[in-house]
């Protein structure tokens, strides 16, 4: 069990390096721990953190940021190092997912919508390639895997105006994928 969570663990994800590892959890808490010792090194202050379950979490590439996301609605940008929040983000819809790729910053909507942008702009562009709520999201070497509650994954590769349906898999599958 884990000192300080009083609910459950929605994700935990290490920082690229190995150096962290963080927690975002139904209780509204964000918790970074030590890489090596899993102590924790900060417990972001419920002044800047969500005010609803937060389910997901991504490290930037060099390290330094944690973005999360919500059922408040917002993705929020921590910085890590400097111990501050660096950005809150409204979407108009609760956010169930996130990650950070090389060159953008990847979210997804509990509408179904999957959008793409940067730490200070996380909803330049939108895609809503899915019917109903998508469930997951996984970078590939050429673009973005997403999976719906219904069993259908599709593929979004950079400057695609649309995603391409890789996988529709409804009669077999009656689990969320």
């Amino acid at each position: 069990r884990n000192p300080g969570i009083e609910r459950y663990v929605n994700c935990a994800r290490f920082s690229r390096d190995g150096a962290f590892f963080a927690t975002v959890s139904s209780d509204k808490k964000v918790i970074i721990y030590d890489g090596a010792t899993a102590e924790q090194v900060w417990v972001v202050p419920a002044e800047i953190s969500h005010t609803n379950s937060i389910y997901s979490c991504s490290w930037s590439f060099d390290n330094r940021f944690l973005a999360t996301v919500s059922s408040d609605k917002t993705l929020r940008v921590f910085d890590v190092q400097e111990r501050t929040c660096v950005g809150v983000h409204n979407c108009p819809s609760p956010l169930v997912s996130v990650l950070f790729t090389p060159r953008a910053l990847f979210s997804l909507s509990l509408a179904g919508t999957l959008y793409k942008g940067t730490i200070e702009e996380p909803f330049k562009e939108e895609w809503k390639g899915h019917n109903v709520p998508i469930t997951s999201l996984a970078r590939t070497p050429t673009g973005i895997l997403t999976a719906d509650a219904d069993g259908k994954i599709n593929h979004l590769e950079p400057g695609a105006p649309t995603p391409q349906r890789v996988w529709e898999n409804v009669e077999v599958s009656t689990n969320v994928v």
